[in-house]
C-alpha cells in the first residue's frame, strides 16, 4: 500500500508540474515477481517503462544479459549526484562489457536487524544483547519461560520461500570471517567448504539443535510468522526493517510492543557492518516510453515522495535532504546506518541468481538437517563447480 501511495504522490507532482504523464502501476505478488518481471522485459509489447528491482547481483544479471537501459546520461543530465549520496551511486553502478554504467536508480534502503518483543524480554529479565555470549544467554533465559501450555521460542522465522533464512548466514559469516572474505565467496573466489564457511554453518546448526527456533519454519512465510510475535510466543526475529511497517500496521506501538537491536558482535576485531537490500528502479532496454519514464524517475527522487514512502515501508530514504517523520524505533536506524563501517547486500542480491538459488536451498536443508551441515556445504560447492554457475 505504501508503494502505491508513493506512486500516487509522484503522479500528483507530475500534474502540478504541468506534465501530462499518467503512472499505470501494476503490482505483482513478491515471489511471482522474481520470475515474471524477467519474462516481461524481454518482449516488446509486454515490457514496462520502469520496474522496481533490487540493487546487486540480480540487477547485474539482467544488465549482463542486455535487458536494461544504461541510465548514465540521465544521472549526469539531471545531476543526480546532488540528490543522492555517493554510496547510492556506488550501488547503482555496474560494469557491463568492461564499461561502467548506471542500471538501477536507488529508491529506498533497508537494514536487516533483530526485531524483539520487549514484554518477553522484561518477563525473562534480559536486555538486548551486544555480544554473542550475551545473545546465547538471552536465548536460554527466554526458552526457560516456555511451558507445555504456552511455548515461547527465543527465535522465529518463516522459510517457506527460503530467502528469510539468508540473513542468518549473512551475519554469522560477516561477524566471524569479515567483509572481504564474504565478498570473495559471493564472487566465486572462495569455497563453501572453507573452514570459515563451515564455522558459520556450525554456529547456525547449533542454534537449531538447541531448539531456539520456532519449529516448522518451512510452513510459514515471513509475514505469517508475525502471528507468533503478536501472541507472545516468538521473542526475536532477524528480518529486514520493513517488518516494522507490518508490525505498526497490526496496531503495535513502536518502542513498547516491538523494538530492535543490531546483530550481536561475535569476533571483537571484525567490523560490525550491516546487511540489507537497496530497492530501486530499472528501465528495460525495451521500455517503449522512456521520455515519460524519465519524468517519473524525477518525481520518485523528490523529498515529499521519499518522506512518504520510507516510514510507511519501514526503510530509509535515499535522498540527501529528505526528512521523514520516523517513529522512535525507525529514528534509531538513521545513526546506526550512518555509523556502519560497511553495508553488504544480503545473500541472494550479492551473488548471481543461479548460485543464490543453490545457496538458498542449502539454508533450508540446514533447517531440516542441522547435523548434516558439512555435507550440505560440500554439495553446494560441488554443484557450483559442476554446473559452472559463475560462468568461468
Amino acid at each position: 500500500a505504501s508503494f502505491v501511495e508513493a506512486l500516487g504522490l509522484a503522479q500528483d507532482e507530475l500534474a502540478a508540474a504541468g506534465l501530462d504523464v499518467k503512472i499505470d502501476e501494476r503490482i505483482v505478488e513478491h515471489e511471482d515477481y522474481k520470475t515474471k518481471i524477467t519474462l516481461l522485459i524481454q518482449q516488446e509489447g509486454t515490457s514496462p517503462d520502469l520496474f522496481s528491482y533490487w540493487e546487486g547481483a540480480r540487477t547485474q544479471f539482467l544488465a549482463d544479459a542486455g535487458l536494461l537501459y544504461d541510465l548514465s546520461d540521465y544521472w549526469a543530465k539531471h545531476d543526480v549526484d546532488t540528490v543522492l549520496p555517493a554510496s547510492m551511486k556506488d550501488a547503482a553502478t555496474y560494469v557491463v562489457n568492461g564499461q561502467e554504467g548506471i542500471y538501477n536508480i536507488p529508491f529506498v534502503a533497508h537494514s536487516a536487524v533483530v526485531a524483539y518483543n520487549p514484554k518477553i524480554f522484561a518477563e525473562a529479565g534480559v536486555k538486548p544483547p551486544k555480544t554473542w555470549d550475551e545473545f546465547l544467554a538471552v536465548c536460554d533465559a527466554i526458552k526457560a519461560l516456555s511451558t507445555t501450555t504456552k511455548p515461547i521460542y527465543p527465535l522465529f522465522t518463516g522459510v517457506k520461500y527460503r530467502w528469510p533464512a539468508q540473513f542468518w548466514f549473512d551475519y554469522l559469516l560477516l561477524r566471524t570471517a569479515g567483509f572481504e572474505f564474504r565478498e570473495a565467496l559471493m564472487r566465486g573466489e572462495e569455497s563453501y567448504t572453507d573452514y570459515r564457511v563451515v564455522r558459520a554453518f556450525q554456529m547456525w546448526a547449533d542454534l537449531l539443535k538447541k531448539e531456539y527456533f520456532l519449529p516448522g519454519a518451512a510452513a510459514y512465510d515471513w509475514q505469517e510468522v508475525l502471528t507468533f510475535f503478536l501472541n507472545g510466543q516468538g521473542a526475536m526475529y532477524l528480518m529486514g526493517d520493513w517488518v516494522f511497517g507490518d508490525l505498526k500496521g497490526m496496531g503495535l506501538e513502536p518502542g513498547v510492543d516491538y523494538d530492535y537491536f543490531e546483530f550481536p558482535m561475535i569476533e571483537p576485531d571484525v567490523p560490525q557492518g550491516l546487511v540489507g537490500p537497496i530497492d530501486g528502479f530499472c528501465m528495460p532496454a525495451l521500455s517503449p516510453n522512456k521520455k515519460d519514464a524519465f519524468e517519473v524517475l524525477d518525481q520518485l527522487l523528490t523529498d515529499p515522495v521519499q518522506e512518504l514512502y520510507a516510514p510507511a515501508k519501514g526503510g530509509l530514504s535515499v535522498t540527501r535532504t529528505a526528512k521523514p517523520d520516523f517513529d522512535v524505533v525507525m529514528a534509531k536506524e538513521v545513526p546506526m546506518v550512518a555509523n556502519s563501517p560497511f553495508y553488504a547486500f544480503n545473500y541472494d542480491l550479492a551473488t548471481p541468481p543461479p548460485v543464490a538459488d543453490v545457496g538458498l536451498n542449502a539454508f533450508v536443508e540446514l533447517w531440516n538437517n542441522p547435523d548434516g551441515y558439512i555435507n550440505i556445504l560440500v554439495k553446494v560447492q560441488e554443484k557450483i563447480g559442476q554446473e559452472n554457475l559463475f560462468g568461468e
